[in-house]
């Protein structure tokens, strides 16, 4: 697993070219895609942290800047955007943030990827969420649609889907947000092992936890 350095932050909102990189290592705050794209050139102590050391910055930072983007796959690659829209997803804080994207740094796209990534999310995250707004609906009827529909999801997959699209933005204001979302990050990890991520160990691991959490 990719670990950032210990003094590094991970952050949400505006971040890219128009952003800029660090200035100098009072600076450090960054989206995981940044620090993939200037990881090799960032300024390192022996133990692995970011140098504080402003000769090493100075020496470093044309390169940095040179390198410096959000996108280190191209401008439309689908992976750099999964991995931003996790990176800025509602985690709880930016400790949160930093922790739970560290494997998205990285990783290799394989061929199929984006499809199983595509059909575990509906057939894992959808119905978490799905199940989530089930418990605080008010209404018996509605709670039992919104099971019907998680339950769908799970066996359908992508063809499921449109029936079920209404109830997840009020369920994702309810749903355990960290640990969905550490739940996409792995679904995100797995899907560049195998055709079914859904099915894999450290998804179904990562599932248990928001249903036990």
């Amino acid at each position: 697993m990719t670990a950032f350095p210990p003094n590094l932050t991970i952050r949400a909102g505006s971040h890219g070219p128009h952003a800029g990189p660090p200035a100098g290592p009072d600076d450090l705050c960054m989206c995981a895609m940044e620090y993939e794209s200037v990881a090799d050139l960032l300024p390192r102590t022996p133990a692995g942290r970011v140098s504080f050391a402003r000769r090493q910055w100075v020496r470093a930072l044309p390169g940095i800047q040179a390198k410096w983007t959000d996108r280190p796959r191209g401008h439309a690659d689908p992976l750099d955007a999964a991995c931003r829209a996790i990176n800025d997803g509602p985690w709880s804080s930016d400790t949160a943030r930093t922790d739970g994207c560290a494997p998205l740094v990285g990783l290799v796209p394989r061929d199929g990827w984006l499809d199983g990534y595509t059909d575990g999310t509906i057939r894992v995250i959808l119905p978490l969420a799905l199940r989530a707004a089930a418990r605080v609906h008010p209404d018996a009827e509605h709670r039992e649609a919104l099971e019907a529909a998680a339950g769908r999801c799970e066996l359908e997959g992508a063809r499921a889907a449109r029936g079920a699209a209404r109830g997840t933005q009020d369920a994702a204001q309810d749903a355990a947000r960290d640990a969905i979302l550490h739940v996409s990050v792995a679904l995100l990890i797995a899907s560049h092992r195998t055709d079914r991520p859904w099915e894999d160990p450290e998804v179904l691991v990562a599932v248990e936890a928001v249903q036990h959490g």
